[in-house]
């Protein structure tokens, strides 16, 4: 009977350490099983990242911003994704031919895509930075959800000094001054200190570098100069303007070629007119001679009587 006892001790004792074992290895996997399944359903499609193709902008001047578009959820796709830009500045707009919309469509889930957007720049475009919006609509089961961030664009001035006009006289003698008159402007926001025209032809050397001195920021100037041609005949010359930009780089403008009709110096000119002089005071003088003979004449004739 002791035995019987001790044998119903030792299955119970078994069957128990079985049912904890039981337990603990289904309460680890219902734990393991309900962690995996933990599932986000909320996209957020965002601009990741942005640049421009050409670095900066530049007033006038076309340019491509590029903008990385991430969908963060690592579960669930972002469909009839729209893309709209827009700057308040209005100084930057879409591209001719182009609108302000993009349609991305679908971006699956933790997906990244990149899209091109062309602009245009206005001429008027001074500052250092100008604002760039951007709003993403998209749904997400079912749901209509929009987001949206305002990005900074760098501006970079290379053509700091605008040549409006240039007037180079169409006739010059040889080695005598003839006219050369630029009007220009700084559109700029900072000072030009050593602008210079180049005048390549066949003109002395003092004419081949003329200096502009200081050009301020936002002023205009119309200045005459001179420019002394060393041969006769149709003369070719090219203008250039150079200059150093606000960011270091060397900067250069073509002004234009101009055709010039240089003749000869007249170095018979100044004995003509030597000569001129010359009989003017003979005439002179021989005019006098004559009207003091004739006084004396009239002197005597008047003594007699």
């Amino acid at each position: 009977m002791g035995s019987m006892n001790k044998t119903k001790t030792l299955i119970n004792i078994c069957i128990s350490c079985m049912m904890v074992m039981l337990f603990i290895f289904n309460y680890s996997g219902v734990s393991y099983a309900e962690e995996s399944k933990t599932l986000s359903f909320n996209s957020v499609v965002e601009v990741e990242s942005y640049s421009l193709e050409e670095e900066y902008l530049e007033a006038g001047k076309d340019a491509t911003v590029l903008l990385v578009l991430h969908n963060v959820n690592v579960d669930s796709a972002a469909k009839n994704i729209i893309l709209s830009v827009s700057s308040n500045s209005g100084l930057i707009y879409p591209l001719y031919g182009n609108d302000n919309q993009f349609f991305i469509g679908t971006l699956e889930a933790d997906g990244r895509t990149t899209v091109k957007i062309p602009l245009s720049v206005s001429s008027r475009l001074i500052d250092d930075y100008v604002e760039f919006n951007c709003s993403i609509t998209y749904e997400n089961n079912g749901t209509r959800v929009s987001n949206s961030s305002s990005l900074i664009l760098p501006i970079r001035n290379n053509d700091t000094v605008s040549v409006s006009s240039v007037d180079v006289s169409a006739q010059a003698k040889v080695n005598s001054k003839s006219l050369l008159s630029i009007v220009y402007a700084n559109t700029g926001t900072n000072s030009i200190n050593d602008a210079t025209v180049f005048v390549k032809g066949n003109v002395s050397e003092e004419s081949k570098k003329i200096n502009l001195d200081s050009i301020a920021a936002g002023k205009s100037y119309a200045k005459d100069f001179s420019i002394v041609f060393t041969e006769s005949g149709e003369q070719k010359i090219s203008i250039l303007l150079s200059y150093t930009g606000i960011y270091g780089e060397h900067v250069e403008s073509e002004l234009g070629d101009y055709i010039v009709n240089v003749s000869e110096e007249k170095e018979s000119w100044i004995p003509r007119s030597t000569e001129r002089g010359s009989f003017r005071m003979l005439g002179r003088v021989i005019s006098l001679m004559a009207f003091v003979m004739a006084s004396m004449i009239i002197f005597l004739y008047i003594k007699k009587r």
